[in-house]
């Protein structure tokens, strides 16, 4: 079997080079395939840097978000991806989430779209599960954001102590609820539900109403309001 091989970006014009190009022409000059040479900056023998781009991209179905979930282990499957390019696209990665959690976000939620949009950030591209709580005010503004907890593939604690403490310490009237499930499915498990009427049932108690459980699942949720379930 022939292998293809590429000619190496030393190699091309040097107005092509993607490290040049992106001084010349700026980012939106580059194909996503160039941008992650740039990090990469050397390829292996056979393909270049672009190539083990475009391997690295395809690995991801073609997507920035695919990519940012896969692990550094993931990436070095790659042939010319080492630990230390696999740790730079992680970093970016994780960059780029940082910059939009800062950017400016309404902080009324009055539907679950709104809850969606103020944790899809931190939920969405997990490979692992987290649960995070919004705490609201009388008038349904938002008075912080806070994870709860973090645990493992399948499952995260949450005690509930802890949700109703911060509650009260911000003087919150209500919260919402949600996790998120990295297998993708949105479907609530029996756990869920027990959690959520045992939060339900203390939230009665402590005046803090629960006004609903958000399931996260890539650019996907289900809210436990919209589908009757709270």
């Amino acid at each position: 079997m022939k292998t293809e091989r590429f000619l190496s970006v030393k190699d091309w014009a040097v107005n092509e080079q993607p490290r040049e190009k992106f001084q010349d022409k700026g980012g939106p000059a580059l194909s996503d395939a160039e941008l992650l040479a740039v990090l990469l900056v050397s390829g292996v023998r056979g393909w270049n840097c672009i190539e083990v781009g475009r391997k690295a991209l395809e690995m991801a179905n073609y997507k920035w978000s695919g990519l940012a979930k896969l692990s550094i282990a993931d990436l070095q499957r790659v042939p010319g991806i080492g630990k230390a390019q696999a740790t730079k696209i992680k970093v970016l990665s994780e960059i780029v989430r940082r910059h939009e959690i800062e950017s400016p976000k309404p902080t009324k939620i009055v539907s679950s779209l709104d809850a969606f949009n103020s944790l899809r950030l931190e939920l969405s591209d997990l490979d692992h599960e987290e649960f995070w709580v919004l705490f609201l005010n009388r008038s349904s503004k938002l008075l912080l954001k806070k994870q709860i907890s973090s645990g493992g593939i399948n499952s995260t604690v949450v005690d509930p102590r802890i949700i109703f403490k911060v509650a009260l310490d911000e003087k919150a009237s209500s919260i919402i609820l949600a996790h998120n499930h990295p297998s993708g499915s949105l479907n609530p498990s029996q756990a869920d539900i027990d959690l959520t009427n045992k939060l339900v049932a203390a939230g009665k108690f402590m005046e803090v109403q629960v006004v609903d459980h958000l399931i996260l699942a890539g650019k996907n949720y289900c809210s436990f309001a919209d589908s009757g379930l709270l």
